[in-house]
């Protein structure tokens, strides 16, 4: 019997798998995909369903479901009404009650937080054109926008509306994990594939600049997988073969969206981001490219390098526009910091920063730099959020507003900063719960409000 219910289950599993491949192919199909793409895709999606609980979870649900419905049915024949009700109450009745009761008391204790902000309307931008004020100091106002469909007038005003001058697009190009010798391929869907087509990003730059932004393209590799905890900063092969393989496909990505980025006349492109081991070991490979790169673009260039060590090993900054920095520093040990406190972290990587400018004698641009709003947000900043980090972690937009406050403080009048290209802006109408949220976005919180301030004032700078 025990077999026999084990061997059910395993069907159940591997059909219900089928039927999601299936599903998910034929939408590919529909989407342009040929055959051969979407197999190169099925080991991916499989080995992406076997590492998730969630997915076992939802995968078993309708077996497990069927399961209960026929052992209440059978209860209800062998035993009689009142064993019925008992099995019904303790196996469908308590267990929702359960979740709902749990639910209730995650939501009672992450949104527990009272922080009354005073939002002030007066800094916000009530022209249908940016003020561009970057003329005026060279400071670069960003944030990284991320979209799913064309972009819609309502949300360009709330760019508008919070004194947003530089946009940042990002590509990705799939790769499945550190030691592959190749990125996705153009064309390619998922993981084996870069993310938009480029009218996608056309038409939107497009519709962006007539609305007078500035665009900064930075193309970013998504890695399918952390082999060991490593990520990209980690790829670097030893092997020959295999390295010019992989500086063959990066250059290919990096080369296609520097063309594209001076057909749309955009005005910054960053040729990397975040590939420590590579920069370290193999500068001649990035100083090649800066200069391919020259020869097709003609606005100004960048490379994004982490936060931690990276930045202290590039060795071709000379050879670019900005020092571009990942900002994402531990600022305190605290949870709910105050501004001040969060100031006084500042202090030491301030200094540090300011050596690196002296040394090179380049401006510093922050290519990236953001917070969720969580009590600890200032601890590990750059720690992102799991799908289960809402049921347990406490929201704390008065941590969010203090790390921006703290952060637009400490550089925005220095005149060797270049700007900055804040972590995340989705393009939606109604983004991920506003204030309910924890993730990086600013939206609807009070950080999006002391952004709209900062932004709008003149910094020092040109």
């Amino acid at each position: 019997m025990k077999l026999q219910t084990f061997g059910n289950i395993i069907l159940w599993l591997v059909g219900t798998i089928l039927i999601v491949l299936l599903m998910t192919s034929g939408f590919l199909f529909f989407q342009g995909a040929s055959l051969i793409e979407i197999l190169e895709i099925w080991p991916v999606m499989i080995d992406t369903i076997l590492r998730s609980p969630l997915a076992w979870l939802i995968i078993l649900s309708p077996y497990l479901l069927s399961r209960l419905i026929k052992y209440l049915i059978n209860s209800f024949k062998m035993h009689g009404t009142t064993v019925f009700f008992k099995r019904f109450t303790f196996s469908v009745v308590f267990p929702i009650f359960s979740i709902f009761a749990f639910s209730q008391f995650s939501k009672y204790y992450t949104q527990s937080e009272h922080f009354d902000y005073d939002w002030n309307y007066t800094v916000e931008n009530t022209k249908d054109t940016i003020s561009n004020r970057y003329e005026i100091d060279g400071k670069q106002r960003g944030i990284h926008l991320f979209w799913r469909h064309d972009m819609s007038e309502k949300q360009i005003k709330q760019l508008l509306k919070n004194n947003i001058e530089w946009i940042t697009i990002v590509p990705y190009a799939g790769q499945k994990d550190y030691n592959s010798n190749s990125l996705g391929r153009r064309g390619g869907k998922g993981y084996s594939g870069w993310s938009r087509r480029d009218s996608s990003f056309m038409k939107c730059i497009i519709l962006l600049k007539e609305k007078g932004f500035h665009v900064m393209m930075k193309p970013h590799i998504w890695m399918h997988q952390s082999t060991n905890g490593k990520w990209r900063s980690d790829i670097g092969h030893t092997n020959e073969e295999d390295w010019k393989k992989w500086s063959q496909s990066y250059s290919e990505f990096i080369l296609h969206y520097a063309k594209l980025s001076e057909l749309l006349n955009v005005k910054i492109f960053c040729v990397g981001t975040e590939l420590h081991k590579t920069v370290k070991n193999r500068p001649e490979f990035w100083s090649q490219l800066i200069d391919d790169v020259r020869n097709i673009y003609s606005g100004k260039i960048t490379y994004a390098a982490n936060w931690n060590k990276e930045v202290n090993d590039v060795s071709f900054w000379q050879k670019l526009d900005f020092i571009g920095i990942q900002a994402y520093y531990p600022l305190t040990n605290k949870v709910e910091p105050s501004v001040k406190d969060l100031q006084r972290g500042w202090k030491d990587h301030l200094n540090q920063i300011e050596q690196i400018h002296k040394k090179y004698n380049s401006p510093i641009l922050f290519t990236e730099i953001g917070y969720k709003s969580t009590s600890d947000a200032a601890i590990e900043p750059w720690q992102w959020a799991d799908g289960l980090s809402g049921l347990y972690k406490k929201v704390s937009n008065r941590t969010q507003a203090n790390c921006y406050e703290a952060f637009f403080r400490t550089f925005w009048k220095k005149e060797w900063f270049a700007g900055v290209h804040l972590w995340q802006w989705q393009a939606k109408e109604q983004p991920s719960r506003g204030q309910g949220s924890i993730n990086f976005t600013p939206q609807q919180k009070p950080a999006e409000n002391i952004m709209a301030k900062w932004f709008g004032q003149i910094g020092i700078g040109k």
